[in-house]
């Protein structure tokens, strides 16, 4: 049973440090502890900080693409994670709550200071300013947010040739290809093909105003002599 909460930073931190070699908490495959985890994120509204906790944040996404139905499913492979599903989500809704109640008291306080329709001029002047001042400072507010930059998260099925191939040099090989804008995953998974073939899976984030996909097919596909064919296995935008 997980005892990861995303409230705690401790926990965080080796959360993220634990997806750096894993793709998933169980390692190669999603289990309950995978789901309890999603679900206290998806019950909070929010994510990983990806500038912070960057392979945290590529487990999400990771996560992310599985339908509703299939996650579930994950309980079966740790059925005592099944009874922290309802204590994660009774944690957080009150404080979800809670924060919109508070988000909503300034109004009131707000129209209640504001009397427009009063008998001092120099009260109608100082609230007519007030507003003014608002919604210049809300209006700078929205300017200053920064812009959301599009991402998709890919698998690809790396096919080689000889079945004797140094499957783990190849994918360091992978891994070490830089580009701006480029995040892969360190853990990858060798599939059996046929006739003792086995191709490399495996998974990179990219910023898709910075990273072309055929790209990088093409260039791993310039590798003639160690790789057959690369194929997209899975390709979702988050």
């Amino acid at each position: 049973m997980s005892t990861y909460q995303i409230t705690n930073n401790a926990d965080l931190t080796k959360l993220d440090t634990h997806f750096k070699d894993n793709l998933y908490v169980g390692g190669h495959s999603p289990n309950a502890d995978d789901l309890t985890l999603f679900q206290q994120f998806t019950t909070a509204n929010t994510e990983p900080d990806q500038d912070n906790y960057p392979n945290l944040w590529s487990w999400f996404a990771l996560c992310s693409i599985y339908l509703p139905q299939v996650r579930e499913t994950w309980k079966a492979a740790q059925g005592k994670a099944a009874a922290a599903k309802p204590a994660a989500a009774a944690a957080n809704k009150p404080a979800a709550k809670s924060t919109v109640k508070e988000a909503a008291k300034p109004k009131p306080a707000a129209d209640d200071d504001m009397d427009l329709f009063g008998d001092d001029d120099g009260d109608d002047a100082a609230a007519l300013e007030a507003m003014k001042k608002k919604k210049e400072e809300d209006k700078n507010k929205k300017s200053d947010k920064p812009a959301l930059i599009a991402k998709s998260l890919i698998l690809l099925d790396v096919k080689v040739w000889d079945p004797e191939q140094d499957y783990d040099a190849l994918a360091k090989r992978i891994i070490q290809i830089e580009k701006d804008g480029l995040f892969w995953k360190s853990e990858y998974q060798l599939v059996d093909v046929a006739f003792g073939v086995k191709k490399i899976v495996i998974g990179m984030v990219v910023e898709d105003a910075k990273v072309s996909v055929e790209d990088i097919i093409d260039e791993l596909q310039s590798w003639e002599d160690d790789v057959q064919s690369v194929d997209i296995a899975c390709f979702n935008k988050i």
